[in-house]
């Protein structure tokens, strides 16, 4: 097993979760009874990163550049994949750095 990890934190995938839910979560609500505490869940993914959460303008470093753009707030919620997706990645890549070279089996006896 190989402890390299093809991923590049610049990249945005093709559709997201929160687009998901963006798409269908009031339809799945109709027909689904859902706790409060995941309906908070699912608002901050759905609004994470976007206007409204608030934001700022992010300026090039560059002194000769000026370039600017906005960058929205995140959610910071524990189950958003796009907050802590990188800490995900992380984990996964020190836990692997972690095996030995050898086979494993997973046993439950």
């Amino acid at each position: 097993m190989s402890s390299e990890i093809n991923y590049t934190h610049n990249s945005r995938p093709k559709f997201e979760v929160a687009d998901i839910f963006r798409n269908h979560w009031n339809e799945y609500l109709k027909i689904n009874s859902v706790s409060l505490y995941i309906r908070k869940v699912i608002q901050c993914i759905i609004y994470c990163r976007t206007w409204k959460l608030g934001g700022h303008i992010e300026k090039c470093d560059n002194i000769s550049c000026d370039y600017s753009y906005p960058a929205y707030n995140s959610c910071r919620n524990v189950h958003c994949p796009k907050c802590n997706g990188s800490k995900r990645i992380k984990w996964v890549h020190d836990r692997l750095t972690e095996l030995l070279p050898i086979p494993y089996y997973h046993v439950v006896l």
